[in-house]
């Protein structure tokens, strides 16, 4: 949406219909950051359940979680910090292994 800002600077029409287009792109751009937020949270809820739900499960020192975050850091990063207050081990794991090992549904416990 950023991009049609200019084109729509550029194009020719009546000042009025540019302010009132440019006020319906803000409103869209608005709800566009409002979705993002609501989905990031939902990212951080289904990761830190999927971790919790495989840190219980886990008879070992140690799990693998998978969950369907895509790459999203934030929620990696809390259900990282929910499985190790929980007392699960995690060694060696950075946010690159974090979002590998976290990218797809499942639980495998090694």
């Amino acid at each position: 949406m950023v991009t049609l800002k200019p084109s729509l600077d550029a194009a020719q029409i009546p000042l009025t219909r540019k302010l009132i287009l440019r006020g319906e792109l803000d409103k869209l751009q608005d709800r566009v950051k409002e979705l993002n937020k609501v989905s990031s949270l939902s990212n951080q809820t289904r990761a830190m359940d999927d971790a919790l739900r495989c840190a219980e499960s886990a008879l070992q020192s140690c799990c693998v979680v998978r969950s369907d975050v895509g790459l999203d850091v934030k929620a990696i990063r809390k259900a990282v910090s929910a499985i190790m207050a929980k007392g699960t081990k995690i060694e060696g794991i950075g946010d690159a292994i974090a979002i590998a090992k976290m990218y797809s549904m499942g639980c495998s416990n090694h």
